[in-house]
């Protein structure tokens, strides 16, 4: 993961972005 991702969004932000693409990949139904 390059250093510009990690430092653009707030480290909330990339969990809660994290989180919602670990949801959306795993898509349990």
């Amino acid at each position: 993961m390059p250093n510009g991702i990690v430092t653009m969004p707030p480290p909330s932000g990339m969990i809660d972005n994290a989180v919602s693409t670990m949801a959306k990949m795993k898509k349990p139904w």
